[in-house]
């Protein structure tokens, strides 16, 4: 897998309850954010965890998309990209 490589795994040990991580996930990517960075997040529960699925930026991030037509390119190819929880 190379640097730009997008299709990676991740695995953490964390010391909480299945609940409580599904819910730390949710509100990871459904909470308040920054004004600049702020992304759209559809998140949506699983029997065992939880799935984000990117919906594009907004606020004042989704002006970059307007402004350069590479930036608008890497965000259409990055609309629909998921991001998994499980327990």
């Amino acid at each position: 897998m190379g640097v730009l490589d997008h299709r990676r795994q991740w695995r953490y040990e964390v010391a909480a309850s299945p609940a409580q991580c599904v819910e730390a996930f949710s509100q990871a990517f459904t909470g308040r954010g920054g004004l600049v960075a702020k992304a759209k997040w559809d998140v949506r529960r699983t029997g065992g965890g939880a799935v984000a699925v990117y919906g594009g930026r907004k606020g004042l991030g989704a002006l970059g998309g307007v402004l350069s037509q590479t930036a608008a390119q890497e965000q259409d190819t990055a609309i629909g990209s998921e991001v998994s929880f499980q327990n």
